[in-house]
């Protein structure tokens, strides 16, 4: 079973969480991937397979 981690509930809302929620309303973007280099950028946890919440839109971790 894979983890849902969200950008609001990492501890903190880092910049590139904030360009990302930007960017995934301005566009409508509902769910998509995400790298695990920008995934942790966002939270070093992240790993593949995991599901990231931000601004609303479902993004899984990929390698």
């Amino acid at each position: 079973m894979t983890d849902t981690l969200s950008a609001t509930y990492a501890g903190r809302t880092t910049s590139i969480a904030k360009r990302l929620a930007d960017t995934v309303r301005e566009r409508g973007i509902r769910r998509g991937l995400l790298s695990v280099g920008i995934a942790r950028r966002v939270d070093p946890k992240a790993k593949v397979g995991d599901r990231m919440t931000i601004a609303g839109a479902e993004f899984v971790v990929s390698p």
